[in-house]
């Protein structure tokens, strides 16, 4: 394991800098912008997320050319910072993530860096002689680079578009009531069709991701189960969009209403509206596949006609 000491030079380090700049509806977090220790310590491995150099630091959201890579968390809209922050601190790697982390604790840092050499990730751990740790003066670079993670979560907490998939939950059971508050909880949650958010999608697949693993074969019914929580429209363009965004059309089609043993007699409502994303995740997945044959077959009908293919009715071709 390797330890260096960054010592660019100010003028090398600040080029592309997105830089912490609070509003005014901000006041703790502007303060907090003065509270940067001299010396912050960063460790970097092959599966960690983003890029570090002596020359650089990368975010994945600059590496993976995302559109939003240099905005400033503070210019975001409150949900939206909110969820990369969370995302962010729980290691929830998310291609718009623009934030690095440091570390004033030396003893963190080291104990990280032996952490990533026996915690397998991607299938295997990293090997310690790539990983690295960086040590970086924050005197050369310009105020604002930095902001603690409290001032953050102080700011953003509660903000969390995440919270609004089933509020319903955080309500207080005054009474201990189980049975009854579930009922209640149907009524209300099924009375009629809601159409999913992103934020929705975004917060459902994160959970999932988060507990099973991106590859995982638990991620995609439970992403689904997360969003039937709730009464879902029917060939919900939002949810059939993510879907199609976040796994393959393989994965969607071994996730079918057989493999899953759902009963058309369950009344519980979240079975049927699991069933129904389901049905419509391969109704579409199916639906494509039929456009793409018609697709090429009209592409063939348009051949010239000495290079048509005719077929008798014992299924044997001629030019």
């Amino acid at each position: 394991m390797a330890t260096k000491i960054d010592s660019a030079p100010t003028q090398h380090m600040t080029r592309g800098c997105v830089r912490f700049t609070p509003g005014p509806s901000y006041g703790d977090a502007t303060s907090a912008l003065k509270k940067i220790p001299r010396y912050l310590f960063r460790v970097h491995a092959p599966s960690t997320s983003g890029e570090t150099s002596l020359k650089s630091v990368v975010s994945r959201a600059a590496l993976c050319g995302h559109a939003g890579s240099d905005c400033d968390i503070f210019s975001m809209p409150p949900d939206e910072a909110a969820e990369m922050l969370n995302c962010h601190l729980r290691g929830w790697a998310r291609d718009g993530d623009n934030l690095m982390s440091w570390t004033s604790s030396l003893l963190f840092a080291l104990q990280y860096a032996l952490y990533r050499s026996i915690m397998p990730k991607n299938g295997r751990p990293d090997d310690p002689s790539d990983i690295w740790i960086y040590i970086l003066d924050t005197r050369l670079l310009p105020g604002g680079s930095f902001i603690p993670d409290v001032a953050l979560l102080d700011e953003f907490t509660g903000k969390d578009a995440a919270r609004t998939l089933f509020p319903e939950l955080g309500l207080p059971n005054k009474n201990l009531e189980l049975a009854k508050k579930v009922c209640r909880l149907c009524v209300q949650c099924f009375a009629s069709p809601t159409p999913a958010t992103k934020a929705d999608f975004r917060f459902a697949s994160s959970i999932a991701q988060g507990c099973f693993g991106a590859e995982d074969e638990w991620a995609l019914p439970m992403t689904a189960a997360l969003l039937s929580l709730r009464k879902r429209p029917i060939n919900d363009v939002v949810i059939i969009g993510g879907f199609k965004a976040l796994f393959s059309d393989q994965e969607i089609c071994e996730h079918n209403l057989d493999t899953f043993k759902t009963f058309p007699l369950d009344t519980h409502p979240e079975i049927h509206q699991f069933s129904n994303i389901i049905q419509d995740l391969h109704s579409d997945y199916c639906t494509r596949g039929l456009d793409s044959v018609i697709a090429t077959a009209a592409k063939l009908s348009h051949v010239p006609s000495q290079y048509q293919l005719y077929v008798n009715p014992n299924l044997s071709c001629s030019s």
